[in-house]
C-alpha cells in the first residue's frame, strides 16, 4: 500500500530506507499574471545551466537538478539523488536573486538561445512526433503558436530574461514542496513539513 499525496497539504515528505532524497517545489505562474512565452524557455536554459547545476549539483552534491515550465502555467524545480533538503530548497528560493544579478554579453546569450532552439529541433522518433502531435491537438496548439514561440525565443534579450526576477521572488514565498527518500535525512532536517509519512505502508 502506497502513501497518497493530499491536496490540502503544502509541505509533505514521504520516507523510505534510501540514503538520498528527491526534492520538488512547484507553483502556478499564472497566479502572478504571467503568460507563457518563448523567452521563458531561454530563461529556463540559463537557470538550469548557470544556477541550479552549480548550486545543487556541484556544490550540494545532488546527482542532478533542474527547472521546468509548461504552457498551462506550471513552474517546478527538482533534485534527485540529493544528500540535502533545506539547502536545496534554499537554492530554489534563490533563483530570483540569481536572475537579478545575472548578466552576459550577446555572444553568450546567443549560445543560450541556440541551446534552447536545439532542444526543439533535435531529431525525434515517429513515436515521439506522434505523441507531440496528439498533445498539441488536445491543447489546441497550432502551427502559428509554435512559430510565435520560436520567434520569442530568438528575440530574447537580457532584459526579457531578467523580467522573471519578480516571479521567482514571489515563488520563494510559496511552500508547495515535497521530499521523497531517506528517513534519517528527513528526520534531521529543519524544513517544516506538515505531514511526514512512509512511502510504502
Amino acid at each position: 500500500k502506497y502513501a497518497i499525496a493530499l491536496p490540502d497539504i503544502k509541505r509533505e515528505a514521504f520516507t523510505s530506507d534510501g540514503m538520498v532524497v528527491y526534492n520538488a517545489k512547484a507553483a502556478s505562474y499564472t497566479d502572478f499574471s504571467y503568460k507563457y512565452s518563448g523567452s521563458m524557455d531561454v530563461m529556463k536554459t540559463i537557470v538550469n545551466r548557470e544556477y541550479l547545476w552549480n548550486a545543487v549539483r556541484v556544490k550540494g552534491g545532488a546527482y542532478g537538478a533542474g527547472m521546468g515550465i509548461t504552457r498551462n502555467g506550471n513552474v517546478f524545480m527538482y533534485s534527485y539523488r540529493d544528500p540535502n533538503i533545506s539547502y536545496t530548497y534554499n537554492c530554489y528560493n534563490g533563483v530570483g536573486g540569481f536572475l537579478k544579478s545575472f548578466n552576459c554579453d550577446k555572444k553568450l546569450l546567443d549560445r543560450y538561445i541556440i541551446g534552447t532552439v536545439s532542444i526543439l529541433d533535435r531529431p525525434k522518433s515517429m513515436a515521439v512526433r506522434a505523441k507531440e502531435a496528439l498533445t498539441r491537438y488536445i491543447l489546441g496548439i497550432d502551427r502559428d503558436t509554435l512559430l510565435r514561440e520560436r520567434a520569442e525565443i530568438l528575440d530574447t534579450d537580457i532584459e526579457k530574461v531578467k523580467q522573471y526576477t519578480k516571479l521567482f521572488d514571489e515563488l520563494a514565498k510559496i511552500d508547495y514542496i515535497c521530499t521523497v527518500g531517506s528517513r534519517s535525512l528527513i528526520a534531521k532536517t529543519d524544513t517544516d513539513f506538515e505531514r511526514v509519512v512512509p512511502l510504502i505502508k
